[in-house]
């Protein structure tokens, strides 16, 4: 029940005029335009067609369309966000290995209260979680710096 009324108000405010205008703003300069245009691709014309119909003999008789670009496009972003959540994490994870080595090199020439303060301190700092590349959560929580405690 509670959803035919969510979509019938839907419905209504899909096709008010002053939203659709609002839509249309956002479908042409936002780049969803273009996004669709990746993912359903126009029809070949009709005389290219039988073109390359007659020139390939009919081995291509399944291509009216020019094929998506959609799957390359989404591998290369998810593969860039990859990376900079794997750069972040590297970047916490140096930063904090270079000040337990520098603690280290401290308490070894001469060991105080100030120095074991700070290790004890420094176990206690959260670092990004290590992101895999076949769990986008692990990507989310990278780049957001949820982070984890470091020992």
């Amino acid at each position: 029940m509670i959803f035919k009324v969510i979509y019938s108000f839907f419905l209504k405010c899909w096709n008010f005029p002053t939203l659709r205008v609002v839509r249309l703003f956002v479908y042409h300069f936002f780049g969803f335009r273009y996004i669709w245009s990746m993912i359903a691709t126009p029809e070949i014309d009709e005389q290219l067609y039988v073109e390359r119909f007659k020139k390939y003999n009919g081995l291509i008789s399944f291509m009216r369309r020019k094929p998506s670009s959609f799957v390359f496009w989404f591998i290369g972003i998810y593969s860039t966000i990859y990376s900079l959540a794997l750069g972040s994490h590297q970047i916490t994870e140096n930063r904090v290995m270079d000040t337990f080595v520098k603690l280290q090199t401290q308490i070894g020439f001469k060991p105080d209260q100030y120095s074991l303060r700070q290790i004890a301190g420094l176990s206690n700092t959260k670092t990004t979680s290590v992101p895999k590349f076949t769990q986008p959560v692990t990507i989310k929580d990278a780049i957001l710096e949820i982070g984890r405690a470091h020992v």
